[in-house]
């Protein structure tokens, strides 16, 4: 008899999931396809954490042009490339379709265009190969990624930064999310991006190939993080909210007074990027570790169990941020995990391990796509920010 699954919050909006069960399977291997965006992904991976692909196709020389990602020229890239990445794929793992049990991929959120073209893919895939499918959340993948190689067992606590989202969250198992703070305006990804093209670090030579976030990581090690005082953001909220916004407004006055003094010109870095570059990185750093100081105190108070903070996503492969992440976790006794650099950003890995998550589990599977849509809004669990605000904590150790 078929059963149609009620299901937690990660998967309201998405009908046609059925009982199908994987849990006989000893090991078993999962394929899973990411296209939230402008990385196309497909990873292969058992179900005891062995790796045996990640191919990915970048688009970061196609965007560079434009100074920013461009969601048409996303989705046709990705409808271009994912046959071939799909079958490097394969070939890496040195496997056939016949040998995958099951296959994921991200339904949300991102952009339109670009999930739309990775379900076209994966429908036809499916169809075709008669594997049952794990619709995922883009940015639970990127929480349950730290489980391939580190000993992390839930709950946990876990701090999502990407160029998309920053939130907080404690994980109680796939699936299950409560979402203590998340950010109001730019991610802090966007944030780095943007004031890495106010500061034209694109034609700086050092780093002229490198994303907004990695160019500012790598200039800041030869820059002054104390030549140009940033307030702290948010300093008044007690709560785990984020917002870069003010971050970014206060880097651009910078900007505009260094270059009114001084300019340089449109085919040069701002002078004094590097300084700039290390401030900026400094203030977004010191706002990620005060939010995540205070949901580690509200942790301690109501998960007394609960001693692992995991940092994830795309912003978590700056190894500045992980060092300042790192010593708050140790102060206050927590492990502390984050997936190395390459698996921090999109990957099909993640979207496959977040599957075998969620069979492990006993969570049904999808034969039937026919009623699937993708999801570009989509927000991670249930929301308890109002609540963790209500215990006004305040963050008495200041972490440097």
């Amino acid at each position: 008899m078929k059963s149609v699954l009620k299901f937690n919050t990660l998967s309201r909006g998405i009908k046609g999931y059925r009982g199908l069960s994987g849990n006989d399977c000893k090991d078993f291997i999962v394929l899973g396809v990411e296209t939230s965006c402008d990385d196309t992904g497909v990873g292969v991976v058992t179900s005891s954490g062995a790796i045996l692909a990640d191919s990915r196709h970048s688009q970061l020389a196609w965007h560079q042009k434009t100074g920013g990602v461009n969601p048409k020229v996303a989705g046709k890239l990705h409808r271009e490339y994912l046959g071939s990445v799909m079958e490097t794929a394969l070939r890496d793992a040195g496997i056939k379709m016949k040998d995958v049990y099951a296959v994921a991929a991200t339904v949300g959120p991102g952009l339109a265009l670009s999930l739309e073209a990775g379900m076209d893919f994966t429908k036809k895939l499916v169809a075709k190969e008669n594997k049952p499918f794990i619709p995922v959340h883009h940015m639970e993948a990127h929480a349950l990624t730290a489980c391939i190689t580190h000993p992390v067992s839930f709950p946990f606590l876990v701090l999502l930064a990407s160029g998309g989202h920053c939130i907080l969250t404690v994980c109680e198992g796939p699936g299950k999310f409560l979402r203590l703070g998340e950010c109001r305006d730019d991610a802090p990804g966007e944030a780095f991006d943007k004031i890495a093209r106010a500061l034209r670090l694109h034609t700086h030579p050092l780093v002229s190939d490198l994303s907004g976030g990695r160019a500012i990581e790598v200039l800041a090690k030869f820059g002054n993080p104390e030549k140009f005082p940033f307030p702290r953001a948010m300093s008044q909220r007690l709560d785990c909210m984020f917002s870069f916004s003010g971050i970014k407004t206060h880097t651009m006055r910078v900007i505009t007074s260094q270059e009114a003094n001084d300019p340089t010109g449109p085919h040069s870095p701002v002078l004094q990027c590097e300084d700039i570059s290390a401030a900026s990185l400094a203030a977004i750093s010191r706002h990620l570790v005060t939010r995540t100081q205070r949901a580690i105190l509200y942790c301690i108070e109501k998960w007394p169990t609960l001693n692992h903070l995991v940092v994830s996503g795309g912003v978590a492969s700056n190894l500045y941020l992980r060092k300042k992440l790192e010593e708050l976790a140790s102060y206050y006794g927590y492990h502390f995990s984050c997936p190395e650099p390459s698996l921090c950003t999109d990957n099909g890995v993640m979207i496959a391990w977040a599957g075998i998550e969620h069979i492990k589990a006993g969570l049904p599977l999808m034969k039937d796509l026919s009623t699937l849509k993708f999801i570009p809004k989509w927000r991670l669990g249930k929301d308890i920010s109002n609540v963790v605000a209500d215990e006004r904590i305040k963050v008495k150790v200041k972490m440097k």
